[in-house]
């Protein structure tokens, strides 16, 4: 049987512009949903006396996708005015400070951010295609087991690989 865990790997990416990006190869759970609710704001629904009574999330474009490329950057070839590198942590091992990712970003050039969303999206689509391919490929196999669907009264019963 497959494992469900996502292995921590990455893969550089380069753009147009001459830059690179080291960026996650997928995204676990967890990165994901953490993701999700960075591109998320709360509005709160308020009663006659200003309290909270309800109110929903909402996705907020220019969160989203700022979440989207924090969840997968890991590091890149960025330089301020003075060839300094951005930096994206403090220490040259670990995850990325995501505040400090996030201003990065925000002060790059509108053009630049464009390539580096069309590079991830484009990556985040080769992946799905590879793991799409994969499950077509394992699930094809001609010693693959079916497996039964049990009735719900089946009263605890396990039953193995229908053969």
């Amino acid at each position: 049987m497959a494992s469900h865990v996502v292995r921590p790997e990455t893969r550089r990416l380069e753009l147009p512009s001459g830059e690179w990006l080291v960026v996650r190869r997928r995204l676990n759970w967890g990165e994901q949903s953490a993701s999700f609710r960075r591109g998320s704001v709360y509005v709160p629904a308020l009663d006659g006396d200003g309290n909270d009574v309800g109110g929903r999330w909402r996705s907020e474009p220019v969160l989203v996708i700022e979440a989207k490329l924090s969840a997968y950057i890991l590091d890149w070839s960025f330089t301020d005015d003075h060839g300094q590198p951005l930096e994206l942590r403090d220490s040259p091992i670990g995850e990325p400070d995501l505040d400090r990712l996030v201003a990065h970003l925000r002060s790059l050039d509108s053009d630049i951010v464009r390539e580096i969303r069309e590079a991830i999206d484009a990556h985040e689509a080769r992946e799905e295609q590879l793991r799409a391919d994969e499950k077509k490929t394992r699930g094809s196999s001609p010693n693959s087991e079916a497996t039964l669907n049990l009735p719900s009264d089946a009263g605890g019963v396990l039953i193995g690989s229908a053969h």
